[in-house]
């Protein structure tokens, strides 16, 4: 190593060719997917595609290409894109904006589960072994003004093989990023890198600039609130990555909801998400922008829908038992139970299950006397570690991976841990409806309940969820809906639920939500979409009446 002395703007360019050579694995996958080289045209293209990625990374390399710098940040490199290849070949992840705003906006509790021997092995393996061979490569030395001449000359260089490149396929690359809009995202490490400056800027650029816009500051309650003898109790669930595919009241073949099917709710069965992700889906689902027309600064620059209740004259508290509200509840009352140490909902290492999220309800409810909404932001199904969001008794469906590196199980293992989740979410949902039955039947009590996004286990080699939305699987964006309303709250709300059912398998999204909570509620503004509200043609005078019975279905517990 000592004989193989290299120049600064050499050390640059070897990196690039290895991290196209060695760390860019999907990134070929999917181009020979197109072009598999079979024919010398496809072959031409395929080396084309090998200069155009050398020398794009050059370009940028070689600019920090002088006898100090050169080394820390190729190392710094290969250890992003070592990383980067694990997650983007194990999870079939695409590390967009998107993704880098997950990374930053989750806690560290959750990121710790993807902690694991695979993603080690593939540090030191791809990582470190090549970093500590990079750090004992001596470099030759020259003048600064010598070195930056070179390094000027490299970048000309890596332009003029782009522009050739470019002018000689152009029909090729055009056909192709046309066709597939994610091919560009799985360049490793450039994409990340762009991706993490997008972030920033986009996070500055708002939070310097940003003036809060007010939603529903015209609120009222309709005139039918004056004959209300009863206060009313909302109680919003948020969901966390539940897959309608996998709730059998949505056609799942395994009964993983065998409560819920007992009890007297409206199910809506095609209900896709705002995103793909938390950071995105949960602002947007109680954001009065549409999916098409939201975007992070635009959510979090305008007032949502609990600014709205709160304006109405509703109390609004917010209960926590995942990362946090994504900036959705900071003008109301938050509480984080995430880490109570209550041994019959916590565990030993601070995690607890959502049924920590029921606790004292009743003290709640009693310290704001009046019109109440609480929002219940569950843990769900979050993975990987999908055994750990559930009571031992709980997993029914078995054998269930109990390890957060998927890798080491079978698929079946997989779907059976977060099977064994959704049949949790049952049992959850279930008793807050019990609970609103038994304890509150003086009030006008109504749940709704739908997920942020879903998950994607295995499907097409892609698990967990977070994929650019225009090429995200159904599995990610198709999520479960329903809503419980007491006799209490159809009477006094002129709600007919048989109506309300023979629309619930109409195509609705995460957009129908902040219109139709308003409706459901009789709040008049003129941010109010009817068009958007569920309810809004079952309003009426003749409500049909329904029984509550409870019933007991197959799993149960104490509480």
């Amino acid at each position: 190593m000592k004989r193989l002395q290299l120049y600064p703007e050499v050390l640059a360019l070897l990196t690039a060719v290895i991290l196209a050579v060695f760390y860019n694995g999907p990134l070929w996958s999917r181009v020979m997917g197109v072009h598999p080289g079979s024919t010398p045209g496809d072959a031409l293209f395929l080396a084309s595609w090998f200069v155009l990625l050398v020398a794009f990374m050059n370009f940028f390399f070689v600019a920090t290409a002088f006898r100090g710098t050169v080394k820390p940040v190729m190392i710094s490199l290969l250890m992003l894109a070592a990383v980067n290849h694990y997650f983007m070949t194990e999870y079939g992840t695409v590390i967009n904006t998107e993704m880098i705003q997950n990374v930053f906006e989750t806690d560290s509790r959750e990121a710790l589960e993807y902690l694991n021997t695979d993603l080690l092995a593939a540090i030191a393996l791809s990582g470190l072994l090549p970093v500590l061979l990079l750090g004992l490569v001596p470099l030759k030395a020259r003048s600064f003004p010598r070195q930056f001449t070179v390094n000027l000359a490299f970048m000309a260089t890596s332009l003029a093989a782009i522009g050739l490149v470019a002018y000689t396929f152009y029909p090729d690359y055009a056909s192709m990023f046309r066709n597939d809009r994610q091919v560009r995202l799985l360049a490793n490490p450039t994409s990340s890198i762009y991706s993490v400056m997008d972030y920033f800027h986009e996070r500055y650029s708002r939070d310097s600039s940003m003036t809060l816009s007010p939603t529903g500051h015209d609120v009222t309650k309709s005139p039918q609130w004056q004959g209300h003898l009863r206060h009313a109790l909302v109680v919003l669930v948020a969901g966390e990555t539940a897959r309608a595919d996998s709730f059998s009241l949505d056609g799942y073949t395994r009964l993983t909801n065998p409560l819920l099917a007992n009890d007297d709710i409206i199910n809506f069965t095609h209900v896709t998400s705002c995103g793909t992700a938390t950071a995105t889906s949960l602002p947007c689902l109680f954001s009065p922008l549409r999916r098409d027309d939201y975007s992070d600064a635009a959510g979090k620059g305008s007032e949502s829908l609990l600014d709205v209740l709160q304006r109405a004259g509703f109390s609004v508290v917010w209960r926590d038992n995942n990362s946090g509200c994504k900036g959705t509840c900071d003008r109301v009352e938050y509480e984080n139970l995430s880490h109570l140490t209550l041994p019959e909902y916590c565990k030993a290492d601070g995690e607890c299950f959502d049924e920590v999220l029921l606790e004292d309800l009743r003290k709640l409810v009693t310290a704001h006397p009046g019109d109440l909404a609480v929002v219940l932001h569950q843990k769900g199904s979050h993975g990987p570690a999908y055994f750990q969001r559930i009571p031992q008794e709980f997993e029914k469906f078995t054998p269930s991976c109990h390890s957060s590196q998927l890798t080491a199980c079978d698929r079946q293992a997989i779907i059976n841990a977060y099977d064994n989740t959704i049949l949790y979410t049952d049992w959850v949902l279930d008793k807050t409806i019990k609970l609103l039955q038994r304890e509150f039947a003086d009030m006008d009590t109504a749940l709704v309940y739908v997920s942020d996004h879903g998950e994607s286990l295995g499907e097409n080699n892609l698990y967990l969820h977070g994929a650019p939305y225009f090429v995200a699987p159904r599995e990610q964006t198709h999520v479960p809906m329903l809503a419980w309303l007491s006799e209490n709250y159809r009477t006094d709300f002129s709600i007919d639920v048989e109506c309300v059912r023979n629309e619930q398998e109409l195509p609705l999204s995460h957009d129908n939500f902040f219109h139709s909570v308003l409706g459901m509620l009789q709040l008049n503004t003129g941010v109010y979409d009817p068009g958007l509200d569920i309810f809004a043609s079952c309003h009426g005078n003749n409500v049909v009446k329904h029984s509550v019975i409870p019933k007991n279905g197959s799993t149960s517990r104490q509480g």
